[in-house]
């Protein structure tokens, strides 16, 4: 067998599995179709993401506020519990919100972020690192998923 017979020719080639632009499939017709659905997709599933981190945020300040009502009349709290409510509530709703975006879910989500900074702010001036870091990653996770999930033009 001569080396020529063993390449296959063009014609009896079957196409590629990868799509042209590379392997994930992002190329830029110009159109703006392929890579436009791709982010959309990337977008939502991110939002989605964020929802579900201001959920688990909210259960939990939920869950310390109730704590706090209970402990309320035999201790001394250091944060009134209707603010802890107040912020589970409003993660909660950013939450809610960012699922599928509703007019306002940024502005909702910078009053949790704003919320959970104000909290940062209080454990720090009592001493309670620990509680402090805990409140405060919610911060960058925001600031993240709300970057990449941002449209693009």
């Amino acid at each position: 067998m001569s080396p020529e017979s063993q390449v296959p020719s063009s014609e009896s080639e079957s196409p590629s599995p990868r799509p042209p632009g590379g392997l994930r499939g992002d190329t830029d017709s110009g159109l703006g179709t392929r890579d436009s659905g791709l982010h959309e997709g990337n977008a939502a599933i991110l939002r989605r993401t964020l929802s579900a981190v201001s959920a688990l945020y909210a259960a939990w300040n939920g869950l310390v506020g109730m704590m706090a009502v209970a402990l309320r009349g035999s201790s001394t709290v250091a944060v009134d519990p209707r603010f802890i409510l107040l912020h589970a509530a409003v993660l909660g709703l950013a939450g809610t919100m960012q699922w599928r975006p509703m007019r306002g879910h940024l502005l909702c989500t910078a009053a949790a972020v704003a919320g959970s900074i104000g909290f940062v702010l209080l454990d720090l001036r009592r001493g309670n690192l620990e509680s402090a870091v805990v409140d405060g990653l919610y911060v960058p996770v925001a600031a993240a998923l709300l970057y990449f999930s941002r449209p693009r033009t």
